[in-house]
Formats: structure tokens, sequence, C-alpha cells
């Protein structure tokens, strides 16, 4: 059949409803959408009204400079449109992520970059998320400085912030994240001081600042500090709410400080980063979670809490013999009824031999509700695996250390199966008759356990109840990241 007339696909798409073209668009990457929008006119008003609240200049990489200049005008003009076009349709997203190269030596580029952030506050954006690079110094634009209505900003990029003298007023600001940037302590505080009501702050990589010091913020809760290879010396928290303070750093320092008496928190050591760390004190009512990564127990580690709902413990010790898993006992006795314990433990090899222990009587620790256990075994020096001798020591170290409601552990991993298959064969050698401490006047966990149960746990919430046996049988065939809950009645 001749119908004499020939259809092009395109404008036969390009003839639906808008709302019907905005839904293919939401589908498609937004360097299709900037493309789409040069085809014609009617592709032009279909991709710049369309919602789109994340803007990346990553999604094209043109080799010659004339076509990314081209690709970079192409770019600022379809953000341009598109938020025009948002704030005459009504359409607008409360999220503003821009990402894009600037150029130092292209004031007019900076400018255009920040005329769209005038255009998306005019919009009504609460929340930015600004990465900038290729560039040395950025001046946060007057649109930004005056916005009543900002929530949150994160910035990220390799340059030197700069700020008016006059103080920033943020008053409904909450959230403040800066990466990769260079501030010094005048700026820093101005930022910090400009925001009354801020509930969370994250540097991350920042450099070219020594001191931090926050003051004044009734309602900051949690604070972030990863400051990799920067020059940070000291810093100073005083707020009344502080829930979380997470520090990291990849250098060993001789001299350093932190001071959060203000929170109620206090760790304080001029070698707090050396290997000769003797004393640590932590005091705070209100702490709800709490994380260490440990490569040797501390001696004297004392934590005054009576609020904490979570804590995780990560061991990196190599080798973990009996005397080991006496410390690890003794330091989370310093925690008063963990509801929730993750416990992470590498190791190259373990040997727990309890009658070593004898002449010891502290008992296990009761008020470990629910452990998280996940077994990392490493290569030794000489290239040597662990074994199942390691995994049997483990278990009976572990449940010398603890008696916890529940233990979940998380299939498919090789040392994961490896610990779940020896947890079971030591619950089946349970039993009335014990013969396994015949020697030892300090009788093992087993003697402890009265019952035992065990769920695979769905991701509808429902659960399967295994016994030792069916679980053994069912091992192999468990996808990775299953989750096996064994519920114990000590």
């Amino acid at each position: 059949m001749d119908m004499g007339i020939e259809v092009d696909a395109s404008d036969r798409i390009s003839r639906l409803p808008d709302h019907v073209l905005h839904y293919i668009l939401s589908y498609l990457p937004i360097g299709v959408v900037v493309r789409f929008s040069v085809l014609s006119k009617t592709w032009h008003r279909i991709s710049t009204s369309f919602p789109v609240s994340d803007f990346s200049e990553d999604v094209l990489r043109l080799s010659k400079r004339c076509e990314i200049q081209d690709w970079k005008n192409k770019f600022i003009n379809f953000v341009q449109d598109s938020l025009l076009a948002q704030h005459h349709h009504n359409t607008r997203s409360h999220k503003f992520r821009l990402s894009m190269d600037l150029d130092s030596y292209d004031p007019q580029l900076t400018s255009r970059a920040d005329h769209l952030l005038e255009l998306a506050a005019k919009c009504g954006v609460s929340e930015f998320d600004l990465n900038f690079q290729n560039i040395s110094h950025y001046f946060l634009p007057q649109a930004l400085l005056s916005s009543v209505e900002i929530n949150v900003l994160r910035l990220n990029g390799d340059y030197k912030l700069s700020l008016p003298h006059h103080a920033i007023n943020w008053p409904s600001l909450r959230v403040l994240s800066l990466m990769n940037v260079c501030v010094d302590e005048a700026i820093l505080q101005n930022l910090i001081s400009g925001c009354p009501l801020i509930e969370k702050l994250a540097l991350v990589y920042c450099y070219g600042v020594k001191s931090i010091r926050i003051s004044g913020c009734i309602k900051l809760k949690e604070v972030e500090v990863n400051e990799g290879d920067s020059v940070l010396e000291r810093i100073e928290i005083h707020v009344p709410r502080l829930q979380t303070f997470c520090y990291k750093t990849g250098l060993v320092k001789s001299c350093f400080h932190i001071d959060m008496t203000g929170c109620r928190i206090k760790i304080t050591n001029p070698q707090l980063w050396s290997p000769a760390l003797t004393k640590v004190t932590i005091t705070s009512p209100s702490l709800h979670s709490f994380k260490h990564f440990i490569y040797g127990f501390q001696s004297a580690f004392s934590l005054y809490q009576s609020s904490l709902q979570k804590v995780t413990i990560s061991v990196h010790k190599g080798a973990l013999y009996s005397y080991d898993f006496l410390q690890l006992r003794e330091y989370l006795g310093n925690f008063n009824q963990i509801k929730r314990l993750t416990l992470r433990i590498n190791f190259v090899g373990i040997r727990f031999i309890p009658e070593i222990l004898n002449n010891i009587s502290i008992p296990a620790l009761p008020d470990i509700k629910h452990l998280k256990l996940k077994i990392c075994p490493c290569t030794g020096a000489g290239g040597s695996l662990a074994n199942l001798r390691d995994y049997r020591d483990i278990v009976d170290g572990l449940l010398w250390v603890c008696h916890p409601e529940t233990v979940l552990l998380i299939s498919g991993w090789n040392c994961e199966n490896v610990f779940i298959q020896i947890l079971c064969e030591k619950l089946m050698q349970g039993g009335e008759n014990q013969h396994c401490c015949t020697s030892s006047h300090i009788k093992c966990w087993r003697h402890d356990l009265k019952d035992i149960q065990i769920e695979h746990l769905q991701q509808n919430a429902e659960a399967n109840a295994f016994t030792c046996g069916t679980l053994l049988e069912s091992l192999p065939n468990l996808g990775r990241g299953e989750k096996i809950r064994f519920i114990f009645n000590w």
C-alpha cells in the first residue's frame, strides 16, 4: 500500500503529549537530553521544560578545544533554558547539582556559572551540590550568600574558597559539606557562624586549615573530619547536642589535640595518633554510635555513656592468641549494655587455648544483645591462608568473650560460609554429656548454652527456620548476601 507520504519516526514521537515525552526523557542520560534540545524548536521546548535537577558536564568528553568550547556553551545554555522553563511552568526542583570545569583564565565562564546559581536560587532551590574543577579560586556568588531558603550546600573542587568580608546569614542551612576545598580558619569560622541551625558538618580532604573550632551551634548533631594529608593540628568542638563525631586521617602525628569538653565528650592526649597512646577517656551521656578501628587493645580505655545504641569495632591485629581474647573481653566490658555490636575481625591466624586462661575468672559478657559478625582472614607473610583450626578457635574465643542473644552472619563469601559451617558443627556437638572440658575447671561456652534457634531472614521480613543439620545441607546453595541469624538461649 502506497500512501504517497513519507513519515519520519522522530516526527511521530515529537507529536506525543508533553507528559509522555517527559516520561521518555526521564530514562535518558542528561547528555542525550541536551542533544535533543538542539534538534528543533519543539524538542528544545520539551527538553528545557523537563524538570532536570542534575546537570553534569561529564556526560560528554571531546578532544578538540573548539568542540569543547562549543559543548560548554550548549551545556550552559541548556541549563539556563531548563531553569527558566521550570520557573515559568512552576515545575521547579528543590535540588540542584551542577558539575563542570571552569577556567581560571576565562572569567566570563565563571560569571555564567554564577548566573546559573542565581537562576536556581530564584527557582526556590534549597539544596545545592556544586562540583567546580580546573579553577584556582572561587568566590561564592551573592545569590547563594543571600539565599535564606538554602538548607543544604555541598561544595567540591580543588580550589581556594573566598568569601566577602561581611557576615554570612544562612538561617535555614542544615547541612554544610566541603570536599577538596582550600579554606583558612577565618573563612571556615565565617561559614560555621553563619549557620545557626546547622545539624551536619562535613570537611573531607580540605586543606589550608590548621585549627577547627566549632561553638554556638545548638542543633549540630554530626561532625565528620577526613583530613587526608593536610596540616590539621587541633579540633575544638563545644556544642551540647553532638551525637556523632568521625575523624579520619592517613597520617601518624606526634602532636595532635581533640577537645570536645563542650559536648560532654573528652578525647584528649598530646600523642593521640601515636603508637604510644596509653589512655583514652570518653564521657558522653548522649552518644548514640561509636566506631573504633583497633590495631592493639588499649590498656586504659573507659567510656561513660547511657544511651549508646550501636558499636562498630574493627580488629586488625594479625595473629590473635588467648590473651588477645581476654583483652577483647576487657575492652568490650567498657560498654554498658550494647544493643547492636558489629564486630569485624581481620586475622592471619587464630590460636585460642582456654587452659591458658584457667586462673582468670572473668565471666562472659552477657550485655551484648545483637552481634553482627564479619570474619576476614588475611594472607600471612608466607602466603598461608586461614585453616579450619583458625575458624574453630575463633568460634570458641568469641563465645568465651561474650554470650550474645543473637549472632547475624552473611553467607556467600567463602570465609563466612566456613565460619557458619564450623559454628553449626560445634553447636551439634552440644548436649547434656559434655566431655570437652574434662581437663579444665572453667567450662567452655557450650555448658552455658540452653537452646539455639536458626533463622534465614528474607527480604520481605519473613524468616525460615533452620536446624544446624538443614543449614549445613542448604549452605552450598545459599546466594551471596543471605542473612543467617543464630538465636542463643543462655
